[in-house]
């Protein structure tokens, strides 16, 4: 995490826009969102399920309801306030995975070549 991003010692003290980690959450989700675009079917089925698990913990942070969200989705039966301890604890291998991920895809584009790239690689439209 960067400076002045450091976890507060109570995990659920982290959630919400008043947190630092929720601050840097929150901005990881919403370039996570632009990146979503150009990684758009290039995430190999055998890791997607680890890369879903990624997006949650580092999202996880960004607000009460997020976190609510995230819980639901991972059909938890602890509370959130349970559930950011567990986030927590995965960041740091969460932060790896995501990175090593983008590595693979940027090399396998790269391979590619300028002129063979797909062409939403970045554009920052939704679907």
């Amino acid at each position: 995490l960067p400076p002045g991003c450091d976890p507060r010692p109570e995990p659920a003290d982290n959630i919400g826009e008043d947190a630092p980690l929720g601050q840097w959450s929150r901005g990881f989700t919403f370039g996570h969102r632009w990146l979503r675009n150009a990684w758009q079917d290039r995430v190999p089925d055998d890791l997607e399920a680890e890369y879903g698990a990624a997006v949650l913990a580092m999202g996880f942070f960004s607000s009460r309801d997020v976190a609510q969200a995230c819980r639901q989705q991972a059909e938890a039966m602890e509370s959130v306030d349970e559930m950011a301890g567990h986030m927590l604890k995965m960041l740091p291998q969460a932060h790896e995975m995501y990175f090593n991920l983008g590595q693979a895809i940027r090399q396998a584009l790269d391979e590619l070549g300028p002129g063979r790239q797909p062409s939403n690689g970045g554009s920052g439209q939704r679907h």
